[in-house]
């Protein structure tokens, strides 16, 4: 049962020492305490690593924010992005989804990092299907193949492969780096990113 008048002392931002002090507790004990509130929805987390970790408090259950494609891109990318406006989806949003709506904006850190979103696909044909609806299977085939080359991958449906190079999709890339030739004349788009900027595979 949860103590709401403890909750109210501790509304807000607080670390582990202001809660210990706050409440008398061992330092486990506290560590323990606030492990309990945050399995029952009523503490969130933030910092960690070389930062100091807060614990947001509050007296009513906080709704768990929905990822969104910063934030499955970040979960298994080699570079954090900081993006310049927050995603927040409604819906059920899986890595297929974040890879389309990735590519959409063109960034050069961002799409040499999505390629390891690759090894995360869980459905190809929720990728096709999203890639299709969006005109965008050629794109997301040639991303494909690079990331092939520097990074794993998990492997895609000969028969999606196929339906991706078969279609007359015509969105593409505004630039080519001419790094990678070979790709684009497979695919017929652009790549707008030089083998120098894959860095983070290497």
């Amino acid at each position: 049962m949860v103590d709401l008048e403890t909750l109210k002392k501790l509304e807000g931002k607080q670390t582990v020492q202001t809660v210990q002090d706050a409440l008398g507790f061992t330092r486990q004990s506290t560590i323990n305490f606030i492990s309990s509130l945050k399995k029952q929805g009523y503490v969130t987390t933030s910092g960690g690593g070389k930062q100091k970790r807060i614990y947001t408090f509050s007296t009513k259950i906080i709704r768990k924010k929905k990822e969104g494609m910063f934030e499955i891109l970040n979960k298994y990318s080699n570079e954090k992005i900081y993006p310049h406006f927050i995603h927040e989806p409604h819906f059920n949003y899986k890595v297929e989804h974040a890879i389309i709506d990735l590519i959409k904006l063109e960034d050069i850190r961002v799409l040499v990092n999505l390629l390891k979103l690759f090894n995360h696909v869980t459905n190809w044909s929720l990728l096709y299907t999203l890639a299709k609806e969006n005109n965008m299977r050629k794109q997301v085939g040639a991303l494909y193949d690079i990331a092939r080359q520097f990074t794993k991958v998990k492997r895609m449906p000969k028969k999606t492969r196929q339906l991706m190079l078969n279609s007359n999709d015509k969105n593409n890339f505004s630039r080519s780096s001419n790094d990678f030739k070979d790709i684009e004349n497979i695919w017929g788009v652009n790549i707008p990113f030089n083998k120098k900027d894959l860095g983070v595979y290497t």
